[in-house]
């Protein structure tokens, strides 16, 4: 019998909290957007933060459970260990558990309803259905080569979207097209698990992206995703969105306070916000480059595709930092 300890220990693990900056990075995009447009709320932020921390729990409990149940989840997989596959837990355990978190989520996500406006009421009962969608019904996102769609939607547009709604009551071009960045490198965590799982997925007929277009699919979409997070960010950070700010507006481009002849100092040059966004650019390039590497030379390999995975998931938080740090200097 577990103690209570290492009971603790298994659904922290079922969790998946290696892949829980996917649900974190995004609300902070939001709360950085708030902040740059001068609205400051920090028990409302943390309300969203567990909102969203919450609703990707509930998501991973129900995968573990739909997908045992639904014949995914089988000794061929060479992913991190499921609960309900290796009987840590029962079935029913583990269903409980996931529709105990999203009640939890839908509590406190009606706390933040009640507390800003009741048109976010129509965003959680979508999160709601996506919780279970992913998974489980007669079409299965996960199964039927949505995934990938699911992902941009809930850990891109929705969270950053609906944090910077629930917290300025407004809408901006800079936040959609941050929130498709943020999308984009949340999209490539699942890009490296499909990549992991090919052989099988493709045993079980789960039909993700890379099933259905094979392996060197996997390698260009995570390129593609990669290069188009660093595209809509910069476009983002550069655009004038609905109020008519552009934070980048303010400060003189760097590349000309260089070549300027006195035009500005090094100072300058160090406090833009332009330079410090092609600084981001280019770390976060070359950081998404190492992982695609390890990924490729990983095809196979399933200890080096977790780590490659664990590196992928740190890169999403590595850039929800940096945008933030662009977003509030």
């Amino acid at each position: 019998m577990m103690s209570i300890i290492d009971n603790i220990k298994m659904w922290l693990i079922a969790a998946r909290p290696r892949t829980l900056t996917a649900s974190v990075s995004p609300v902070l995009v939001g709360v950085a957007l708030a902040y740059s447009k001068g609205v400051v709320n920090v028990p409302l932020s943390i309300l969203i933060l567990l909102v969203a921390l919450l609703a990707q729990i509930a998501s991973n409990y129900a995968n573990d459970y739909f997908d045992f149940i639904n014949g995914v989840d089988t000794n061929e997989r060479r992913g991190p260990e499921r609960a309900v596959a290796k009987g840590w837990v029962t079935p029913k355990a583990m269903l409980t558990a996931t529709v105990v978190v999203t009640l939890c989520a839908a509590v406190l996500g009606i706390t933040v309803v009640s507390l800003t406006s009741w048109w976010l009421i129509v965003l959680g009962i979508f999160i709601i259905i996506g919780v279970f969608a992913y998974s489980a019904g007669p079409y299965p996102l996960s199964s039927n080569g949505l995934g990938d769609v699911a992902v941009m939607l809930f850990y891109g547009i929705i969270p950053v979207c609906g944090t910077i709604f629930a917290l300025t009551g407004d809408l901006t071009m800079r936040g959609f097209l941050l929130s498709l960045s943020m999308g984009f490198v949340a999209m490539n965590v699942l890009v490296v698990n499909n990549y992991r799982d090919y052989e099988s997925d493709r045993s079980t007929n789960k039909i993700t992206s890379i099933v259905k277009y094979g392996e060197g699919f996997g390698e260009m979409l995570y390129i593609f995703c990669a290069a188009s997070a660093l595209i809509s960010a910069v476009l983002g950070i550069c655009i004038i969105d609905s109020t008519g700010e552009d934070i980048v507006a303010n400060t003189d481009n760097f590349l000309s306070m260089v070549g300027g002849g006195g035009i500005g100092s090094f100072s300058d040059i160090y406090m833009s916000n332009k330079f410090w966004l092609a600084v981001f650019v280019v770390e976060f390039a070359v950081l998404q480059y190492i992982a695609w590497q390890k990924m490729r030379n990983g095809r196979g390999e399933a200890e080096q595709l977790n780590s490659v995975l664990a590196l992928t998931a740190r890169n999403v938080f590595i850039w929800a930092i940096f945008l933030t740090i662009i977003l509030v200097m």
